[in-house]
């Protein structure tokens, strides 16, 4: 949020990346922009409290929610393609 203040102070734009756990997974179909987040974990509910703080700070804002991205095990995009 801080970021996101000292940015809209300036007139800068900032990319705020966050994560398809803002969201429970229940929809059964794909989550939209406009969609309510209800996050299951504490991970996913920190996420959206940043976006709600980006989007609070009135700035130039965007916010990018990634899913299912890397890491070193499990199933991922990076290890599928």
């Amino acid at each position: 949020g801080r970021l996101a203040a000292a940015c809209a102070a300036r007139d800068l734009p900032l990319v705020h990346v966050s994560t398809d756990y803002v969201f429970d997974g229940e929809k059964g179909s794909a989550y939209v922009e406009a969609d309510a987040k209800r996050p299951l974990n504490a991970y996913g509910l920190t996420k959206s409290e940043g976006e709600d703080s980006v989007a609070a700070a009135g700035g130039r804002t965007a916010i990018l929610r990634a899913s299912w991205v890397f890491g070193a095990l499990g199933q991922t995009f990076v290890g599928t393609m």
